[in-house]
């Protein structure tokens, strides 16, 4: 198993492609490959979920291609506005342990957009209800 990268590279070379230290595993749109963008952009988009993805480790969501967490779905937009549209156009570094500070940062200052706390807490009563005695 390959070792998890502690910080996450881009540039851009001589003739304009740009370059990551890192593979695209997770695709929201098919046709669409992650890409720095100076607004916000399916691709950008796609850039901040891969970054979350990698930094959240698990995954328990499908996407148009690959396996991401609905966590990184849900604050890749906030990711891209914070820290990717603010970031040097020609590189970057982002340390792994910079993108998980800032998802705690994030996930105790207010509640994923779209999430519904109290139906969640209730989906693991009952499935605790479900739960056969030991």
């Amino acid at each position: 198993m390959p070792t998890a990268l502690a910080e996450f590279r881009y540039h851009v070379d001589r003739a304009g492609r740009q370059h990551f230290n890192f593979a695209q595993r997770v695709w929201l749109r098919r046709a669409v490959r992650m890409a720095c963008t100076r607004a916000h952009s399916t691709a950008l988009t796609t850039l901040a979920v891969n970054l979350l993805t990698r930094a959240l480790e698990e995954r328990d969501r499908r996407a148009a291609a690959g396996v991401t967490r609905r966590r990184a779905i849900g604050l890749a937009r906030q990711f891209a506005e914070d820290c990717l549209l603010t970031a040097p156009e020609d590189a970057w570094v982002i340390p792994r342990d910079t993108i998980r500070a800032w998802i705690r940062a994030r996930s105790r200052s207010r509640p994923l957009p779209g999430a519904a706390p109290g139906r969640w807490r209730a989906e693991l009563r009952s499935r605790r209800e479900q739960a056969p005695d030991p």
